[in-house]
């Protein structure tokens, strides 16, 4: 947190937070949420926490993601393989591309009730 902390003091928008599932994932960004809640509003974050989790996001936990409401999330390996790569397998990565569009749009749509 101290590091959150810094960098915001310095004038940075947002922090990426690598690797966010072996730090804690989800409870972490929930455990410094509360802490940081007014600090963030002071700069303009009221319903947004300036914080872009990276690392270990996939599509069993990226609901849980979005319900922390980060600025962003980072996808990597999860999205594009080394093998994906490798292969030039287009078709794999856009059907990993469109699950985790999917999920995004369905999280979006629930926010407009």
């Amino acid at each position: 947190p101290s590091e959150l902390y810094l960098a915001f003091t310095l004038g940075a928008s947002a922090v990426k937070l690598f690797p966010a599932q072996p730090l804690g994932g989800t409870a972490y960004l929930k455990a410094i949420a509360a802490p940081f809640k007014a600090f963030f509003a002071e700069r303009g974050y009221h319903d947004t926490l300036p914080i872009i989790p990276t690392g270990g996001i996939d599509t069993s936990n990226l609901s849980a993601y979005l319900a922390c409401q980060p600025l962003a999330v980072g996808l990597g390996s999860q999205l594009v393989s080394a093998n994906i790569l490798a292969q030039r397998d287009q078709t794999t990565l856009i059907e990993n591309a469109t699950r985790y569009l999917t999920q995004l749009k369905d999280h979006c749509a629930s926010l407009s009730v």
